[in-house]
């Protein structure tokens, strides 16, 4: 064979690419390929970039007929709705001039990805995409794959901006009845809410498809950064689902720019022929440089302008520094979790033995509070036992309690990770508890490198904590975790632009001074204020004393001084 040659089987929707060996370069710069020994030939999907790399060497190819109208399908451009947003839509909550632009961008497009920073509205401009969709007849129903900890953020969002009566369902895998009952429930507007954590294994995926296929849906995948793996399970069963959903988008806080390859699996699930390469090995060839050791690390990003045109069309992009120059730098956000089964059967336990004991008010509050504590500690990931008084302790000497400490699951760490993971921004950490704190410095040295962290904490010496400190302010580590009583007074922390309490010191003093370290004198941009808590915990309780400018103390004073129970919450 002196020439290649490209025909097309319609059959397995193929290009064959057949060329001599000195060729095989040109072969190999097809986008997505493999060689059959069988055919001995190169066989490409059918697919947008394959199609278009061909259209570059057909002159200099042999052709059939069905590859070249194959060809100028594939090339083909997908129309691209832009009727703007309905101008009768009622909102019930009126946009900002830069969410009307993205609406009028959005609307009509049966995908779309909202790429936009947090606070900048994603969660109104969705809804009111679904609810101007809904008013039209054009879908029925409404689907949020997003983590458990943001289902009341979602609660109070749709509250807040939705425009037309919607039922909202929290799904949980382990009540099959009450999702039947969902499922054959008349509204005219119902919106189910799906943890990301649940789409992985079990019944959720079932339970997702079922609800899919028995209306018209939209659906959306919130904080779609925790889909960019090709090989996880909860990627796999949405992509598969995809196609039952009349209207599909994605939302994030993540840049596009920040985490390129991240895209593919969002656009898997919009519409896989948008970037059209087929699989992920392909995509990451195509825009990664691969280094390191047997060129298995990526070690830069290549054609990055030619992704971000391909996908400019289908999304919307919000930076809070361009949008909101002029408003309060601080913003709160509540994060809640459940426990693990080890953590709650723990809770469980020490709740009872707490109850029974500050009912006696001749406990001192000093007491009430030590105990109290026990539960904070429990919610944070483990809990601790008294080491009981040697038996020849001296009889004139005071034995102070001592304890022993306890490993349990830390689902708030795991939820603060995946906070870090979804932008670069330099971050404060906060907890009080020191056997926390080390188990977080240890899982964010390992998640995002040894250099990535500054620790701040009575173990560390003065001249290393000066030393921490320049390193964070200086740019050189991303992360400063610390508890309140050490890191909490006395420093400037104005580079940081995120904060997370994993727990809270029972004094509201504490809470201000730590806010305090970002926001102050020089601070120029907004700082996200993220709380995460145990649901239905003394968690919550300590949360809204410490927002009400009340220490603990004063509270549990208070309750017992009236009589009252001072575990007034369900848990």
């Amino acid at each position: 064979m002196s020439r290649a040659r490209l025909t097309y089987n319609e059959e397995k929707n193929l290009f064959v690419f057949e060329c001599p060996i000195y060729l095989n370069d040109i072969a190999r710069a097809i986008p997505n390929r493999r060689w059959s020994p069988k055919h001995k030939a190169w066989l490409a999907p059918a697919l947008r970039l394959n199609a278009q790399y061909f259209r570059e060497i057909l002159i200099n190819v042999d052709h059939s007929p069905e590859a070249k109208a194959k060809i100028e399908e594939q090339e083909s451009a997908k129309p691209i709705l832009r009727n703007g947003f309905p101008s009768w839509f009622k909102f019930k909550t009126e946009p900002w001039k830069f969410q009307r632009d993205r609406l009028n961008h959005l609307y009509g497009q049966r995908i779309g990805g909202l790429y936009m920073d947090p606070g900048t509205g994603k969660t109104k401009l969705w809804l009111d995409i679904v609810a101007a969709l809904r008013a039209e007849g054009k879908i029925d129903q409404a689907l949020v794959n997003c983590p458990y900890s943001v289902f009341r953020d979602w609660k109070k969002g749709i509250e807040e901006h939705g425009a037309l009566p919607m039922a909202v369902f929290e799904m949980d895998p382990k009540k099959q009845t009450q999702f039947d009952d969902w499922v054959t429930f008349r509204h005219d507007f119902k919106i189910m809410l799906v943890g990301t954590e649940a789409m992985s294994v079990g019944r959720a995926p079932d339970m997702v498809r079922r609800y899919l296929s028995v209306a018209r849906t939209a659906w959306l995948l919130d904080e779609a950064h925790d889909y960019k793996s090709y090989k996880a399970a909860r990627s796999t069963n949405v992509v598969q689902m995809a196609p039952l959903a009349e209207y599909r988008h994605v939302a994030t806080g993540t840049e596009i720019s920040h985490g390129p390859l991240d895209l593919f699996m969002q656009f898997e699930f919009l519409d896989p022929e948008i970037i059209g390469i087929g699989d992920f090995i392909s995509f990451r060839n195509r825009y990664a440089v691969m280094g390191g050791f047997q060129d298995k690390q990526i070690v830069g990003y290549q054609k990055i302008d030619e992704l971000m045109e391909i996908v400019a069309p289908y999304v919307v992009t919000a930076k809070k520094t361009e949008v909101f120059p002029d408003l309060p730098p601080k913003v709160y956000s509540l994060r809640e979790v459940k426990m693990a089964p080890e953590q709650e059967a723990m809770y469980k336990k020490f709740k009872k033995d707490v109850n029974i004991e500050v009912g006696d008010k001749t406990l001192s509050i000093d007491n009430i509070l030590e105990r109290l504590l026990r539960l904070s500690e429990i919610t944070s990931g483990y809990w601790s036992s008294e080491i009981p008084c040697p038996p020849d302790w001296p009889a004139n000497q005071e034995w102070k309690p001592q304890y022993e400490r306890h490993e349990l699951p830390d689902p708030k760490l795991d939820e603060a990770i995946r906070i870090a993971e979804s932008n670069d921004l330099p971050t404060i950490i906060w907890t009080p508890y020191t056997y926390q704190l080390a188990r977080v410095v240890r899982a964010f040295r390992d998640k995002f490198g040894p250099d990535s962290v500054v620790e701040m904490h009575g173990g560390i010496e003065r001249d290393a904590r000066g030393h921490g400190i320049d390193r964070f302010t200086n740019g050189g580590a991303r992360f400063f975790i610390a508890n309140q009583q050490t890191g909490g007074v006395g420093i400037n922390l104005q580079r940081a632009q995120i904060e997370i309490f994993l727990a809270n010191s029972y004094r509201f003093t504490h809470r201000v001074q730590s806010e305090d370290r970002a926001w102050r004198a020089g601070q120029k941009n907004r700082v996200t204020i993220y709380d995460i808590i145990c649901g239905k915990t003394w968690d919550e309780r300590v949360l809204t004393n410490l927002q009400n400018k009340r220490d603990i103390a004063d509270y549990v004073r208070e309750r017992i001084s009236k009589g009252m129970p001072v575990l007034d919450i369900e848990g």
